[in-house]
């Protein structure tokens, strides 16, 4: 019998040899962290008690909204369960989990996610709505995405379940013979990256690069030397480029083969203008769903203020442009993970 959990669904679903039964589904790293603080605050909120004396600002932002949240779903049942433990039995499988807020009555369900809207998460909630669903009703899930502010809500119908059900079937069948690398790779935690074959393929690819010896991993020292000779390499293919570019421009297109030909050729990129789609956009999306398209990037906003504010007053334009931004809440922070060489502290 395979134990599975509703947490490690998306990526079970995209790789069934990511299946580890000791459960180590997320690692110890910053998000994974702040969602289990947010997660046990909105816990406490939910069972009528404070939310911990806390100092983290991003957590603070969150939990707040999720109280908003809270006063909005609340009404919708009468018999919730906080943290409510629910499974689900198939062929050769048990799926087990535990929702963050589930009325059995009304068959609701409410996932709170504390990470970016971007992240697939949906095999989790679905996970939850297949332990939840009874005979043929119709399970609903409402998935409050708390950095975004809003919330969604999906109806799973019996056949979408039962589908669901046959796909674990055919996943738990692939354990052990199916590794399917891919994006998720790096932006999922895996308890079973050390064990991939295609992770060790990957490493063997590089240290051939180096013209090293294969080993089974890549060592410390190796990397290091793999780190310089990745920079000199970037610079020398930049430059490359630079001059085949710069050839086919002064002498036209150069042949490949009998076929195909080395060419410079016009590509045309549409966008939008915003002042003049705005309305149709968002008649067409929502006001939520025009925001997942449209990114405004802090760093273009602070050179277009300083430059309308005129001579000596830019400074003082932008701050009071970000400190209004930051009055309503419009400031949105975005951990990303860069490989650098840093001093050592």
């Amino acid at each position: 019998m395979i134990e599975l959990r509703c947490s490690g669904l998306p990526l079970f679903v995209l790789c069934p040899s990511s299946h580890s039964p000791d459960f180590d589904l997320q690692g110890d790293s910053r998000p994974a962290s702040l969602g289990t603080g947010v997660h046990t605050d909105i816990q406490r909120v939910a069972d009528g008690l404070e939310a911990l004396d806390i100092e983290d600002a991003e957590r603070q932002q969150l939990v707040e909204y999720a109280e908003q949240a809270l006063a909005e779903i609340e009404p919708l049942a009468v018999d919730w369960e906080n943290e409510a433990a629910v499974a689900r039995l198939g062929e050769g499988w048990h799926l087990t989990g535990h929702v963050d807020k589930l009325s059995r009555f009304k068959h609701i369900i409410v996932d709170w996610k504390s990470g970016w809207l971007e992240s697939d998460y949906s095999a989790q909630t679905k996970g939850y709505a297949l332990c939840c669903a009874v005979g043929s009703t119709m399970v609903s899930a409402i998935i409050p995405w708390l950095r975004r502010r809003f919330y969604e809500t999906v109806q799973y119908t019996e056949d979408e379940l039962v589908e669901f059900h046959d796909l674990l079937t055919e996943k738990v069948r692939l354990i052990g013979k199916a590794w399917n690398p891919g994006p998720h790779c790096t932006s999922m935690y895996c308890p079973r990256r050390l064990e991939c074959p295609h992770r060790r393929n990957r490493d063997a690819t590089a240290l051939t690069l180096l013209g090293e010896p294969i080993g089974e991993m890549l060592t410390a020292d190796q990397v290091v030397k793999l780190d310089r000779a990745i920079r000199v390499t970037e610079k020398l293919i930049e430059i490359a480029k630079q001059a085949r570019k710069c050839f086919v421009q002064d002498n036209g297109p150069v042949a490949v083969d009998d076929r195909r030909e080395l060419a410079i050729i016009p590509v045309n990129r549409t966008a939008i203008d915003p002042l003049r789609g705005w309305q149709v956009l968002v008649e067409a999306l929502g006001e939520n769903g025009l925001a997942d398209c449209v990114t405004i990037g802090k760093t273009k906003v602070e050179k277009a203020v300083k430059a309308s504010a005129g001579k000596g007053k830019g400074a003082a334009k932008v701050r009071e442009v970000m400190k209004a931004l930051d009055v309503v809440d419009a400031l949105r922070t975005k951990m990303t993970e860069q490989l650098k060489v840093r001093t050592r502290s």
